[in-house]
């Protein structure tokens, strides 16, 4: 269940966090990231663009490729997530999705969707994936049955361009295209609880315009989160700050972390 510190957002706001970088790995500026999974010291990745897009498995420290199989040169990849063992990978328009045996790579299965392919993430025993709309839809890709799950919202108003999706402790985090803000959704009632300015993380003038963040990684084992972006060339560990919360006239000042959280760097928020 997603923790929300007792409330639930929606119209009566959300938190609102900064963030501070933890520690900064290597990342193929070429990759053009389109889902990230953390896990054992490896990243699964999913990249987009014809002609070029992967599943990859990737070594979280020096950023080396470990295994890797190209897609169909029709399809474009997108959204990916681990699912009853399996990697689950969404592509954009093709209305197609794939299912991987996670040691070896090998497609065990397919799927059809009646929309575009998004972001992906499981949810204890489902698949939620976005559109770019503020719709998050379930899943299920032994049938293709989809249906709407719920609309997300934040101050009463609906949330577009949800993208990349990851789900931590209950709660799914995603990525609003074309923005440095990273969001908090209660997948019970689709209120966003928080949201956090990752304005500056990147801060490469030269990068194009389609360099845009999109990557969010949640180890459960270690507790870490990682961000990235479409060609960037790094991946960040980032730790999570309240500045304030609804009804707050001004920001708060970031109080000192506590020692436990910086030798563990919890997400609270």
């Amino acid at each position: 269940m997603c923790r929300t510190t007792g409330k639930d957002g929606g119209d009566s706001g959300s938190d609102q966090y900064t963030y501070e970088v933890r520690h900064v790995y290597p990342h193929d500026p070429k990759a053009f990231t389109e889902g990230l999974i953390a896990d054992h010291g490896s990243f699964y990745e999913s990249t987009g663009q014809y002609g070029e897009s992967e599943l990859r498995r990737i070594d979280v420290n020096s950023g080396k490729v470990l295994q890797g199989k190209a897609l169909d040169a029709q399809y474009f990849g997108e959204g990916l997530t681990e699912y009853k063992g399996r990697l689950v990978q969404l592509t954009y328009k093709e209305k197609k999705g794939f299912i991987y045996d996670k040691r070896n790579f090998e497609k065990t299965g397919e799927f059809s969707i009646s929309i575009e392919g998004w972001g992906l993430t499981s949810l204890d025993d489902q698949l939620i994936m976005s559109d770019g709309s503020s719709t998050l839809y379930s899943i299920d890709p032994e049938t293709s049955r989809q249906k709407p799950l719920v609309q997300v919202t934040e101050n009463g108003k609906p949330v577009e361009k949800i993208n990349e999706l990851e789900t931590v402790d209950g709660c799914i985090y995603a990525n609003i295209f074309h923005s440095d803000r990273i969001i908090k959704i209660d997948p019970r009632t689709g209120n966003v609880v928080s949201s956090v300015d990752m304005t500056g993380l990147n801060p490469d003038p030269s990068r194009p315009y389609s360099a845009v963040l999109n990557g969010i990684a949640y180890d459960a084992r270690t507790r870490k989160m990682y961000v990235t972006g479409k060609l960037w060339k790094h991946v960040y560990e980032v730790s999570l700050k309240k500045v304030s919360s609804p009804g707050s006239t001004a920001p708060s000042a970031l109080a000192p972390e506590p020692e436990s959280a910086r030798t563990s760097s919890r997400i609270s928020w």
